[in-house]
């Protein structure tokens, strides 16, 4: 017979959690800090586990406060449960870093925290026809007093001494449960990893000392797709590949950050995109790094739409035998298997490998530039595939020789 645990109604999803809870509450009054550790695993299971129902996909080096931000805003993490995870990273980061660290306080807290995430993450994912059990304690038992601190504790006599010890761990439990119940919670100090999450999240106080150009509008301005669903509690997102880090990661500088996901995000159809890390509005400054990268963008434009328009002029003799094909018309007449998701703020799909390289890298001559991608996208099912690395990709433009003999021919 499985034991039974307050947890058990996580059964439905994983009886891993079940695990890890009969551990915590074996421990809760014994150990402290074995319990914050394994409670921040626990949180970071639901967390991941809530990303997979949300079928957001994970880069490997996912970190618990990106997981849960990104959850928070996307509007799936209610605030309130927001504090309660951040509280579970933060202590358990901490037990991690600092042997002797934890007390009876953090370990009654982290267990109320952990029930309290488990019933939003039960019943938001779980079956509706059955109910979370209501909070309890586990109830502390003799064998639960740690016995190096009874023995420190002997003087007179071992009788006298254990009733002595076993008075004051539950009086400090007691002590520890009127808090509880006044939802207070022990404070957690900062580790390394906050102060930089801080840093990202309320760069904006020193970012708007000056006036500057919305991160919107001067990315718009950079000829970037972008996704902004900051309004509805999202994120900002920038269409593109890697190589977009150029422009992008020279804002550091101005305390604005961005993140590469090559899988992307429901709001951009599975498109590999960069998201603002920000949390509150910034704004660009003008400065001669970021006057540079617009400049060298904007000749790149230049030279892509000179050379679109100069190639049929330069020479008249032979302008009958070359014409002009919109890109996505261009590659389904070479008998290419198109995903064009431009209307929908994506890019182009090319399904297939290395056999189309021949057909994809020659339009490099007019600065269209494609990429192969062996674990595809959303988009394309997960399917080998190109994709468009332009930025301004709505009018591309490929400039294309005809058939001389079929037009004789005819």
């Amino acid at each position: 017979m499985s034991q039974e645990t307050l947890f058990t109604f996580l059964r439905f999803f994983d009886e891993d959690y079940i695990k890890i809870a009969l551990t915590i509450e074996e421990q809760l009054f014994t150990d402290p800090h074995s319990v914050l550790m394994k409670s921040r695993l626990f949180a970071e299971k639901i967390a991941k586990d809530v990303m997979k129902q949300e079928e957001y996909e994970e880069d490997f080096d996912a970190r618990q406060i990106d997981r849960i931000r990104l959850l928070q805003q996307e509007g799936i993490l209610p605030d309130q449960m927001y504090e309660k995870f951040d509280w579970l990273r933060k202590a358990g980061n901490k037990a991690a870093h600092e042997s002797t660290y934890g007390t009876i306080d953090h370990s009654i807290a982290a267990y109320r925290y952990l029930y309290l995430v488990s019933s939003w993450f039960f019943e938001t994912y779980g079956p509706t026809d059955q109910k979370v059990p209501s909070y309890r304690l586990p109830t502390p038992k003799q064998q639960h007093i740690d016995t190096n601190y009874l023995q420190s504790l002997i003087t007179e006599s071992v009788e006298k001494t254990i009733a002595q010890a076993l008075d004051s761990k539950f009086e400090m439990l007691k002590e520890s449960l009127a808090k509880v119940e006044k939802k207070e919670a022990p404070v957690i100090e900062e580790t390394d990893e906050d102060k930089e999450s801080k840093e990202v999240a309320s760069s904006t106080e020193s970012n708007t000392t000056q006036a500057g150009t919305p991160i919107d509008e001067y990315l718009n301005k950079q000829g970037l797709t972008i996704i902004d669903k900051r309004s509805v509690g999202g994120r900002l997102w920038v269409i593109g590949p890697w190589e977009l880090n150029e422009v992008l990661f020279p804002l550091k500088g101005q305390r604005i950050y961005f993140r590469f996901n090559s899988q992307g995000a429901q709001a951009t159809n599975g498109e590999p995109a960069w998201y603002l890390m920000n949390r509150k509005p910034v704004e660009v400054k003008a400065s001669s790094n970021h006057s540079q990268i617009s400049t060298k963008l904007e000749k790149e434009n230049e030279s892509k739409r000179d050379s679109a328009s100069n190639t049929t002029s330069e020479n008249d003799d032979s302008i009958s035998h070359s014409s002009q094909s919109e890109l996505a018309d261009y590659l389904r007449s070479q008998n290419l298997e198109v995903i064009d998701k431009r209307k929908s703020g994506g890019t182009i799909w090319v399904l297939g490998s290395w056999e189309h390289k021949e057909v994809l890298f020659a339009l490099k001559e007019q600065k269209i530039y494609f990429r192969l991608v062996q674990k595809g996208s959303r988009t394309t099912k997960n399917k080998p595939a190109w994709f468009l690395m332009n930025k301004n990709n709505d009018h591309l433009l490929v400039t294309h020789k005809l058939d001389t003999k079929s037009m004789t021919d005819g």
